[in-house]
């Protein structure tokens, strides 16, 4: 039977240094502190900086990880974090480890736009500039938005993008150059 061992080494570790762990055996008496009454739990969570309750207690999470040995029986938990679904479940300890992994549901859109032949096309989003192209939105709530994406000599592309829970959306939008256009070509003349 095997009693899981998490370590963790305060220190920074050197670059092509070599470190030895030593373990030794339990007498006796410690063994009979491992039989206790308690029992390892490990809770991980998306997004790591989410706030982790264990029957109603605040929790330390480090790095979307949380663990603790806890009392044998019956437990709660619930994971919140700002602008995602809270998570509640339960769990009971017994001889064996328990983990959960908890991945929060969003309750906000994203998208990327991305534009062709080239890149640092203005994007305006519901008529505010937003940035240059390649572009990711922040986390937006659900609903539509408009979307102008305009260069010199390129003709404008407007456009609307919905967005639901949980959206990840990725668009490619091709823009098409004044200079290379058919209708400037053929109806004008051409370059000169």
């Amino acid at each position: 039977r095997f009693f899981p061992l998490l370590y963790e080494y305060p220190l920074p570790i050197e670059e092509a240094t070599v470190y030895e762990l030593r373990l030794s055996s339990l007498g006796a008496t410690d063994a009979m502190v491992l039989n206790s009454n308690t029992q390892l739990f490990v809770l991980t969570h998306q997004p790591n900086d989410a706030q982790v309750y264990i029957d109603g207690e605040k929790m330390p999470s480090k790095n979307g990880v949380f663990t603790y040995m806890m009392k044998k029986g019956d437990h709660t938990y619930k994971i919140i974090a700002d602008k995602y679904e809270d998570a509640v479940g339960e769990f009971s300890l017994d001889d064996q480890p328990i983990r959960e992994d908890v991945q929060l549901r969003p309750l906000f859109g994203v998208f990327a736009l991305f534009t062709l032949p080239e890149n640092n096309f203005d994007v305006f989003i519901n008529d505010q500039l937003a940035g240059a192209s390649p572009y990711k939105s922040e986390q937006l709530d659900p609903g539509s938005y408009r979307v102008h994406i305009a260069k010199k000599n390129y003709y404008p592309v407007d456009t609307i993008c919905r967005l639901r829970k949980g959206d990840n959306q990725i668009h490619s939008i091709k823009l098409t150059s004044k200079d290379d256009s058919l209708f400037y070509n053929r109806i004008l003349g051409g370059r000169n």
